[in-house]
């Protein structure tokens, strides 16, 4: 017998609450309107295939969405009945069919569902967070109703536990910032086996600023070339074939002297010199988009920071007079705060 849905629902329900009552965990109350309505639309669109607002909270008729369960209810009961039924209702061929559409149908439900659990853990730990700090900022747009279809089509084919984290990671930073993963990395993802995943999470041990891996790579051979090549073929780095190419370039901020930090996990490069004509030029392989929107949520990626130590003191040659590598506490968009500084370069006078 199919569960009714719960007799104790309040006489007046919103759309929010009788959703949640279909669910085995709670959904996430959101402070910020428009993530929380991002949510909402997402939540709704993987449970019931509506990507109507549930945040709208409309105060719908309560009549109207239990006659609704009950028809469902009535829908599948039936189906069962047929399926277990010993009258001969349809050739073998039917049967199994049915069967075989009825079990597509269940698990694709559940993996949506547990994704949905899954993001939705992840925004209440945001909510944890931002009472901490109250500085979160809301979304500034609604999730799209295409990237929406397109992310349901996929994830419900995801079974395995670990891709379903990384499936509800996609989603989660999605209904906080629109934009934030493209339908072609959707696809990209759908379509990765795990050997190639590896290789590019391997990589990503080596990208600096979040942006770009730095050509100092290849002198200790850290990415084997062919590895190099894979990255490229799939999309993920430019700049693998051939000589010259992309090259991230720092100069003076302020015309006075020349103060850089590079960012590399929780570290940062120190680059200083007096001169303020100096450059430095990092010849590099720049992440594409779908290359930086999948290293924003990979968190499975390892720091090598016997390579950063390397890197950073390689840039010796550029006319800098100092060069240190730190352990960042906090960072801001105007200042970083660090410890445990070490010098890994140091221009003697004269």
């Amino acid at each position: 017998m199919t569960e009714e849905p719960p007799a104790n629902l309040p006489a007046k329900l919103s759309f929010f609450d009788w959703l949640e009552s279909l669910l085995p965990f709670k959904l996430p109350r959101i402070s910020l309107p428009q993530v929380a309505k991002n949510f909402d639309k997402a939540a709704a669109r993987l449970v019931i295939s509506s990507l109507g607002n549930v945040s709208e909270r409309l105060d719908a008729n309560s009549r109207r969405i239990k006659a609704r369960s009950a028809a469902e209810t009535a829908l599948i009961e039936r189906a069962e009945t047929i399926l277990s039924s010993n009258a001969n209702l349809g050739s073998d061929l039917e049967n199994r069919a049915l069967q075989h559409a009825l079990g597509e149908a269940l698990n694709a439900q559940a993996n949506r569902e547990r994704i949905l659990e899954l993001a939705a853990t992840e925004l209440s730990h945001d909510k944890k967070t931002s009472e901490e700090s109250p500085k979160e900022s809301d979304a500034q747009s609604e999730i799209d109703a295409d990237w929406l279809n397109t992310f349901a089509q996929y994830a419900e084919k995801k079974s395995n536990e670990d891709v379903q984290r990384i499936w509800a990671k996609i989603l989660a930073s999605e209904i906080r910032q629109p934009g934030s993963s493209s339908l072609r990395t959707l696809y990209f993802l759908a379509s990765v086996n795990s050997k190639d995943a590896n290789r590019i999470v391997s990589a990503f041990s080596f990208v600096i600023e979040n942006t770009v891996i730095p050509k100092f790579i290849d002198e200790k051979k850290y990415i084997p070339y062919l590895d190099l090549l894979f990255l490229q073929e799939v999309g993920i780095i430019t700049g693998a074939f051939g000589v010259g190419g992309p090259q991230l370039t720092l100069s003076s901020h302020d015309g006075v002297k020349f103060d850089h930090t590079i960012s590399y996990f929780s570290k940062i490069g120190i680059l200083k010199s007096a001169n303020p004509s100096t450059e430095v030029k990092i010849p590099a392989y720049p992440l594409t988009e779908v290359g930086r929107e999948i290293y924003a949520i990979s968190d499975t990626k390892i720091p090598n920071y016997e390579f950063f130590e390397a890197f950073s003191a390689s840039l010796s040659n550029q006319n800098l007079e100092e060069i240190a590598i730190a352990d960042v506490v906090s960072r801001t968009a105007k200042n970083i705060q660090y410890v445990n500084k070490k010098i890994v370069f140091e221009k003697t006078p004269g």
